[in-house]
């Protein structure tokens, strides 16, 4: 699993030993949480309304407060049409036309 800021530079890496679990999710949260304690922080995950849901079931306000979440623009076709509207990254303040999509292009250019 992988991070990458707005600019598509690659932030951190994480070895998924179990598979994509939202724990790892919520562990790089807490660590941008840490690494970035005086910035408002826009995150795109493919399932960003699974993460949310998590986080308020785990009462974690303090991620949820400082992180605004969206869903990249090529995955929210599979999401439903409440989701699109609401994860929308065009319809949310403060992530102008990114797509989202910078870890996807990643691990397409380490592929070849």
């Amino acid at each position: 699993m992988g991070v990458v800021c707005r600019h598509e530079y690659p932030l951190c890496f994480i070895n998924l030993f179990h598979g994509e679990r939202i724990a790892y999710c919520v562990y790089i949260l807490e660590q941008l949480k840490n690494q970035f304690p005086n910035h408002d922080v826009q995150v795109m995950y493919d399932i960003a309304c699974v993460l949310i849901r998590h986080l308020k079931a785990a009462k974690r306000d303090d991620l949820l407060t400082k992180f605004s979440f969206a869903v990249p623009v090529f995955h929210a076709y599979g999401h439903t049409a409440e989701c699109q509207v609401l994860r929308n990254p065009r319809n949310i303040s403060g992530y102008g036309f990114s797509d989202g999509e910078g870890v996807e292009r990643l691990w397409s250019y380490l592929r070849q």
